[in-house]
């Protein structure tokens, strides 16, 4: 076990061994922290606003040092008051990002267009609800490989029985290995 700890350190501490000599251009995965506000509608006069913890997940490939293609999902996990079971409001799909400057520092575009999900994945007899999502946003990646991001969803779940209108505004802080 302790090997594997050591490595792992190793891994994401050596500049080196990041790959693709700090280009932007080659395989990318990224991973992303913060807060993030919801905001859903069931319909029917049933609505609310929510804090949540948001996560972020891209991996892909750039052509180029400018431009870079990824699967992205963008979840925020949160609790509904009255019940028990943490539910995600998710954005996920084809992404993609434009940096203005070929180096860090930078500010970027980016934007994601696939689905919307509405879960409680943890539970039993799971809900899962999905339907069409969206999310555009931007960020400044500060140094090489961190940036802080903000991004905006707008998902439009539905199961059998209910469909569901989501925003969310998500700040993270992420690390692109590249």
């Amino acid at each position: 076990m302790k090997i594997y700890l050591i490595f792992l350190v190793a891994l994401f501490t050596s500049s080196d061994i990041l790959a693709q000599n700090n280009e932007r251009k080659g395989f990318i995965l990224g991973l992303g922290v913060g807060p993030s506000t919801n905001s859903y509608d069931f319909g029917f006069g049933i609505s609310d606003n929510s804090l949540a913890f948001a996560s972020n997940f891209k991996i892909g490939y750039a052509p180029t040092d400018q431009v870079a293609l990824y699967w992205s999902s963008q979840v925020a996990w949160f609790k509904i008051d009255g019940l028990d079971a943490l539910t995600t409001n998710s954005v996920a799909g084809l992404g993609g990002s434009y940096y203005l400057n070929e180096d860090a520092p930078s500010l970027y575009l980016n934007a994601v267009l696939g689905f919307a999900n509405w879960a409680t994945p943890f539970e039993p007899d799971a809900s899962n609800s999905l339907g069409f999502g969206l999310g555009i946003g931007g960020g400044y990646e500060f140094a090489r490989h961190w940036s802080p991001e903000i991004n905006f969803t707008y998902g439009k779940p539905s199961d059998d029985f209910i469909e569901i209108k989501t925003w969310s505004v998500r700040l993270t802080i992420n690390y692109l290995m590249y």
